[in-house]
């Protein structure tokens, strides 16, 4: 995510990560400490991944993982977060919660972005419209859902691993069923 002296209004790629069925599977992993140092161990691991494609995490909110990558690196951000769909669901089996399955929106538009926080405690951030678009696609149980906006930010080469899916219109992988 840009760093900026003051909010500034910036296009970026947007994606949003939940795990499902997270709270009920890890109410038998232990204390909440067991859970925390299971969270601290997973925030590494989708940490390494992200920034390795040239992403930023926002932030973590419980299960969430909140993304960006900028517009012009939307091949390298869809590639990233299939396989944060794939291996993540892997390390979450191995950890022994294959419940546990990656939930990923992902969206293209302009945000504000900058430090936002209590004073003496600002952290980079974003906000708008475009970011609660992101939070609202539609998942109905797919790993992995593009906006029309990230669909046409992506190359001829990334776009054939997605197929349209109606409605309303979403992009998913090419190996996913319809589900409905």
């Amino acid at each position: 995510m840009p760093s900026h002296p003051a909010p500034a209004e910036v296009p970026l790629l947007i994606a949003v990560s939940d795990l499902t069925t997270f709270s009920r599977s890890v109410s038998t992993a232990g204390t909440a400490l067991d859970v925390f140092r299971l969270m601290d161990e997973y925030a590494e691991f989708v940490g390494e991944l992200v920034e390795a494609a040239g992403g930023s995490i926002v932030k973590f909110i419980g299960d969430s993982v909140l993304m960006t990558w900028p517009p012009d690196q939307a091949d390298d951000a869809v590639q990233a977060l299939l396989r944060l769909r794939e291996e993540g669901d892997a390390w979450w089996a191995a950890k022994g919660f294959p419940a546990c399955r990656h939930g990923i929106r992902v969206h293209v538009g302009t945000v504000a972005s900058g430090p936002l926080g209590v004073r003496g405690d600002k952290r980079p951030d974003i906000i708008g419209a475009e970011v609660n678009a992101c939070f609202l696609l539609p998942l109905k149980g797919r790993g992995l859902v593009l906006s029309p906006q990230a669909f046409r930010a992506l190359g001829a080469e990334t776009r054939r691993l997605l197929k349209k899916h109606t409605p309303p219109v979403t992009y998913i992988p090419v190996d996913d069923p319809h589900r409905e």
